[in-house]
């Protein structure tokens, strides 16, 4: 019995430590399982998304307010093909604030790397903001205390009722592998319906119909008011802009056009009086452009 005992407690034991080995694995396998890193994205939600209670893999959604959220839907994309949507309404407006963010991406090999996409909107309602991030961690909430995210001023015009590309440059972010994110908010008495499709990194600038080829940075000056937005930006070469400043509706308020030598140059639109709201200033040609939001107060 002196024998035996050890021997079958042993069996224990190890029985014990076995299945719980087992379990911390499955536990801790699942609970801290990382998402591959993609290292090109190339989603256009045809495969995907072709059930309506699919979606696309490694891509994340967070609701932060509202019950509504990121659906696979048919039929509606750019080729009357699946594509990914939002709608806050249900029998009524809701108030809605949720994220979709891609697969986690490491860009770090390419010399310059570009993020494009489509859109498509419906309804009046707020804009999409555009977001990237080196910190966010896969899943959970992309608020979270040591996530930081880069808003991308992205033209999006709520007139724009058929489909648009749209091209960020990611270089600047590529060094740590990233996300983008797509934010969506809506009201209990306003929302749109927004369709993302044809979602895809390029080493190149797009040659679309509805894309310029380089970037001018703007930036606003000082806190607008209602007496005018003070812009700075860099022309790259000499030549013919057009300015123009939008409301949220997509309605042109100002509307300039003038020729500037290359470099830093200042520029006030002070043409109407503008109440307090959120702008949009876009300056360009055909083959550059700039983008800045202004928020009077």
């Amino acid at each position: 019995m002196k024998v035996v005992k050890p021997f079958i407690f042993s069996i224990h034991l190890g029985m014990k430590t076995f299945f719980l080995s087992i379990f911390s694995l499955f536990l801790f396998g699942h609970c801290h399982a990382q998402d591959p890193v993609l290292t090109s994205l190339d989603e256009n939600f045809d495969v995907s998304c072709a059930s309506i209670s699919g979606f696309p893999n490694f891509w994340h959604q967070f609701a932060i307010a509202g019950a509504q959220s990121w659906l696979c839907t048919q039929g509606k994309g750019l080729h009357n093909t699946p594509c990914i949507s939002m709608n806050d309404y249900t029998n009524m407006h809701n108030a809605d604030t949720t994220w979709l963010i891609t697969p986690k991406l490491d860009l770090s090999s390419y010399s310059k790397i570009y993020f494009n996409f489509y859109d498509k909107y419906s309804r009046s309602g707020d804009t999409l903001d555009v977001y990237v991030t080196n910190q966010y961690g896969g899943s959970g909430n992309p608020l979270c205390d040591s996530c930081s995210w880069t808003e991308i001023v992205i033209p999006f015009i709520q007139s724009d009722t058929t489909w648009k590309e749209h091209q960020i440059d990611l270089t600047p972010y590529k060094s740590k592998p990233l996300y983008v994110g797509f934010k969506y908010s809506s009201s209990t008495t306003s929302g749109s319906i927004w369709y993302i499709d044809s979602v895809f990194t390029t080493q190149t600038l797009s040659a679309g119909p509805n894309l310029v080829k380089e970037n001018i940075p703007v930036t606003v000056l000082g806190i607008p008011n209602g007496d005018g937005i003070n812009l700075e930006y860099t022309l790259p070469v000499a030549g013919t802009y057009q300015l123009n400043l939008y409301d949220i509706t997509g309605r042109v308020l100002i509307a300039k056009t003038f020729t500037k030598p290359a470099g830093v140059q200042r520029t006030m639109l002070n043409d109407v009086n503008l109440p307090k709201g959120m702008y949009l200033v876009r300056l360009g040609n055909e083959t550059w452009y700039g983008y800045a939001k202004a928020a009077v107060q």
